[in-house]
């Protein structure tokens, strides 16, 4: 998974000069990270389906909007045991002077859980670039996967989707540019290969 974001550092002198002057520095930073339990090349790229289509089409049910009895208990369990946990750090002695028979919280109710290893990330070099704009963001992209990662169209279809994230200005922008690679170049193996993350 690609993470990116721009860098803006505004630079203040304390005296204007012909040759200095305040100015404001637009780059780019960006991480790797590797993705846990996804082998090299399982997401491939036909996994992500054509772009017929500018806008998102949303076809919500009620069943995706609302939670079933089970998910509500769940998130009632969580609710209760976090508010008991509060109670106990802010009061210590209160636990001491309850009844026995009330409900211990040694630990929360799991829901899901993801068995415990390690995250690894490595940080990219960072980027003279400014992202806020579609040229930027074509940019940081060929910056990062064909420069630094020196990933050719054939390591892509090896390699299988390539999720990127960041802030909503950064996958916006993503969005957009694969929108026009994808008029510009249909089938295009680069463009195919980006996923996207809220």
């Amino acid at each position: 998974m690609l993470i990116w974001d721009n860098l803006n550092i505004a630079f203040k002198v304390g005296e204007q000069r012909q040759d200095s002057k305040d100015h404001f520095d637009n780059g780019t930073t960006g991480t790797f990270v590797p993705l846990y339990g996804v082998k090299f090349g399982e997401l491939q790229l036909d996994l992500k389906p054509n772009r017929n289509n500018r806008r998102p089409i949303l076809d919500f049910k009620r069943h995706d909007l609302l939670p079933d009895l089970a998910t509500t208990q769940l998130v009632e369990q969580n609710q209760l045991w976090h508010i008991q946990d509060i109670l106990y750090d802010a009061f210590p002695n209160l636990r001491a002077r309850l009844d026995a028979s009330c409900q211990p919280i040694d630990r929360p109710p799991e829901v899901k859980p993801i068995e415990v290893h390690k995250t690894v990330q490595y940080p990219l070099p960072a980027m003279h670039i400014d992202e806020s704009t579609l040229e930027g963001t074509l940019g940081v992209l060929d910056a990062i996967v064909r420069g630094t990662l020196k990933f050719t169209n054939d390591d892509i279809e090896k390699h299988g989707l390539i999720i990127c994230a960041g802030d909503q200005l950064t996958l916006s922008l993503l969005d957009k540019v694969c929108v026009l690679l994808s008029d510009m170049y249909y089938g295009s193996q680069f463009v195919l290969g980006i996923g996207f993350t809220p």
